[in-house]
């Protein structure tokens, strides 16, 4: 079994172009000096956003017990990015 790290992006990481913010350059090159294979969620919310003209607060739940987590919809989206991982698909690799 090959190990690799699923990137799950809040909010407002989605409304920054990639790399804008220190913690998420940190994190992107720390995975590839350390040659982690890893996904990304941002690459399909984006996607998903392009496609249909939603914004970003769209894919969070605003309140009560899961606020800031995404919602149903949004963790089917996201399932493509995993689904990529787990079939030996990661950031940065040709599709």
């Amino acid at each position: 079994m090959q190990t690799f790290v699923v990137l799950f992006h809040a909010r407002r990481s989605l409304s920054v172009p990639e790399g804008q913010e220190w913690q998420e350059r940190f994190l992107l090159e720390t995975l590839r000096r350390e040659a982690l294979p890893f996904v990304s969620s941002r690459r399909v919310l984006n996607a998903d956003m392009q496609r249909t003209g939603a914004e970003p607060a769209s894919y969070f739940y605003s309140d009560g017990a899961g606020a800031n987590h995404y919602t149903a919809a949004a963790n089917a989206i996201v399932f493509a990015a995993l689904r990529d991982g787990l079939e030996g698909r990661f950031e940065g690799e040709e599709r």
